[in-house]
C-alpha cells in the first residue's frame, strides 16, 4: 500500500486515463528499484538495475513502467492497473493518491518471494524515491525525497535513490 501526500491547491489534472503523460499534470511519483541485474543476478544498484516507476496525477491517471535502465521500459500490467485501486482525494489544503502495488507482481517482475525481500538482515533491500513534479512550463517544478546528484532533472538514477525495505 502506498500513499503519497502534497500541499498543493489546486493541482493541475487534465490527463484521465492511464498511460497518459501525467507528468505533465500535477505529479506525485514513486520509484522503486531493485539491486537486480537483466540477466537476474543479484549484486549493486546501478542505473541499469530493475526499477518500477508509479507517476499519478490528482484524476488517478496512473503511469507505471518497470525495466532495466531508462531505456526498453515497459508498461506494467494491465492487470496491475485494475488491482491498483488508484485513488486521488483532493482537499482544501492538498490533495494525495493511495494505491496498491500487489505482492504477486513484485514476485513476478523480481524474480523473488516478497517475503526474499524483507530486510530484517540488511541482505536485500530495495530503493526508492519519491517525487512532486509538473513539466508543464506554466507551472515547472521538481522534488525529491532523495538527492539526485545531476545537471539537469533527472529521476531515472536508481544509484540516488533513498535504501528501504519491505517490512511483515
Amino acid at each position: 500500500f502506498v500513499r503519497m501526500a502534497c500541499g498543493e491547491t489546486n493541482p493541475c489534472r487534465v490527463q484521465v486515463y492511464h498511460k497518459g503523460p501525467v507528468w505533465k499534470d500535477s505529479a506525485l511519483e514513486l520509484f522503486l528499484a531493485f539491486p537486480v541485474s537483466e540477466d537476474g543476478r543479484e549484486g549493486e544498484l546501478t542505473n541499469e538495475s530493475l526499477y518500477l516507476n508509479f507517476e499519478i496525477n490528482a484524476n488517478a491517471a496512473m503511469y507505471a513502467q518497470y525495466g532495466f535502465g531508462r531505456r526498453n521500459r515497459e508498461f506494467i500490467p494491465d492487470r496491475v492497473y485494475r488491482e491498483s485501486r488508484c485513488n486521488a482525494v483532493i482537499g482544501r489544503d492538498g490533495w494525495r493518491v493511495d494505491f496498491l502495488i500487489p505482492d504477486w507482481y513484485l514476485e513476478e517482475v523480481t524474480g523473488k518471494k516478497t517475503e526474499d525481500w524483507l530486510a530484517a538482515d540488511g541482505n536485500r533491500p530495495m530503493y526508492c524515491n519519491f517525487y512532486k513534479i509538473s513539466e508543464s512550463p506554466e507551472i515547472e517544478h521538481y522534488m525529491s525525497y532523495s538527492r539526485i546528484e545531476s545537471d539537469t532533472p533527472d529521476f531515472h538514477l536508481p544509484v540516488y535513490f533513498a535504501e528501504a525495505g519491505f517490512e511483515k
